[in-house]
């Protein structure tokens, strides 16, 4: 009866919804996951991929989402520093 929730790319600068990302075999805890965001309110959306943290734990059949800022315009570069970092988004996934 586990349940993961990984957070990657979270704190992003620019204004964007939280994703939510799952597979197919795990819609449900996404959908509440997202019910919940939205209660907050927090701006979501979900992206059903089996390519993130979360697969393998889809796989093994555990519930488990990633929740990311996809913001991939710095990632892994130089560029990817605290400057481009934002409290306040990260506090909004902190409350989901």
């Amino acid at each position: 009866n586990s349940e993961c929730i990984n957070f990657d790319m979270v704190g992003s600068i620019k204004a964007m919804p939280l994703s939510v990302l799952s597979t197919g075999t795990r819609a449900v805890f996404a959908s509440e996951m997202v019910t919940l965001a939205k209660s907050i309110p927090v701006k979501t959306n979900v992206l059903y991929e089996g390519d993130s943290d979360h697969a393998s734990f889809n796989a093994a059949g555990i519930n488990a989402v990633t929740l990311i800022h996809d913001d991939i315009d710095k990632i892994h570069t130089i560029d990817d520093t605290m400057d481009n970092f934002n409290e306040k988004n990260l506090k909004d996934v902190t409350l989901v």
